[in-house]
């Protein structure tokens, strides 16, 4: 199921331009989704040590591959670190299978 990310974000922000959801049956090689955007995603995992980066994301029987660059990386604790991810590079296809996979958990999400 998707619900509205419960994590308050400044409206001055001009990093934050889309809102997030948090799905709860999607998932990335490269760790836990925390939550997602049109514009990229929040992983927790371990340490993503390179800028550009190659993500498989999977919900149920549905999967894309899209590319993405690391804005931010923070510890937070258990040897895990938190991480955003910008999409990059998203075709209008790509941009289509996002919206179902989010889409899956039953809720409706707008990417």
């Amino acid at each position: 199921m998707i619900s509205p990310s419960t994590r308050q974000r400044p409206t001055d922000d001009p990093r934050r331009t889309a809102n997030r959801v948090t799905p709860a049956s999607l998932r990335c090689n490269l760790g836990s989704v925390r939550d997602v955007s049109p514009c990229g995603l929040r992983i927790t995992g371990r340490k993503v040590g390179r800028s550009r980066v190659d993500l498989q994301l999977y919900a149920l029987d549905k999967s894309v591959n899209v590319r993405g660059r690391v804005v931010w990386s923070r510890f937070v604790g258990n040897f895990e670190t938190e991480t955003g991810i910008a999409f990059t590079e998203v075709t209008r296809q790509q941009a289509k299978e996002l919206t179902r996979i989010a889409s899956s958990g039953g809720g409706r999400c707008f990417l």
